[in-house]
C-alpha cells in the first residue's frame, strides 16, 4: 500500500473503510518511509488497525532495496532511516528487534552497516538519528542478554 507513503491521512482513513488489509500487505514499511511530520500518527492509526497482525512481517520488496537493505520488516525500516521514535513504537507494539532480514541482518546490525556500498537514494537517508537508533538497540540487546 504504496499511499501511506504521500497519501494524506483522510484518504489512507477512507481507503482502510473501504478496501485495504494492512495484515496481508506491506503498509507498515512504506508508513516508515514517510516523509511527512504525522509519520508516527500513521504508524499508530495503522497498527491500531490490524497493522500489529504484520509487525514482524518481511517486506518483500524491488530489486534495489533488496540488493543493498534487503528486505525487512518495520522495524529494520526503521532502523534503515534512523527513526528511534518509530523504532520504540514498533517494538512497544511487539515487533521483534532480533528478525533477519532476507540478508541475515537484525535491525542492529542493519543500522552498523558500513554505508559505502548503498546507492542514492538510500544513501542519503542516513543521519543523525541512525546512532539513536543503535544506541536504542544495543540497550535491547543487552537487556535481553542480562535476562539469559
Amino acid at each position: 500500500m504504496v499511499a501511506v507513503e504521500t497519501a494524506p491521512l483522510k484518504v489512507i482513513d477512507l481507503h482502510m473503510q473501504h478496501s485495504a488489509s494492512i495484515a496481508q500487505g506491506d503498509a507498515l514499511n512504506h508508513a516508515v518511509w514517510r516523509k511527512s511530520n504525522d509519520r508516527l500518527e500513521l504508524m499508530q492509526y495503522l497498527l491500531d488497525r490490524g497493522g500489529r497482525a504484520a509487525i514482524n512481517k518481511i517486506r518483500i520488496d524491488f530489486y534495489m532495496v533488496e540488493r543493498y537493505a534487503g528486505c525487512s520488516t518495520p522495524v529494520h525500516d526503521a532502523a534503515l532511516v534512523g527513526d528511534v521514535e518509530l523504532a520504540k513504537l514498533l517494538v512497544a507494539n511487539s515487533a521483534d528487534v532480533h528478525i533477519k532480514n532476507s540478508h541475515g541482518g537484525t535491525p542492529l546490525e542493519q543500522v552498523r552497516e558500513p554505508l559505502e556500498h548503498m546507492p542514492d537514494p538510500l544513501e542519503r537517508v542516513r543521519g543523525r538519528g541512525h546512532r539513536d537508533v543503535a544506541e536504542y538497540l544495543e540497550r535491547l540487546e543487552n537487556r535481553r542478554a542480562s535476562q539469559l
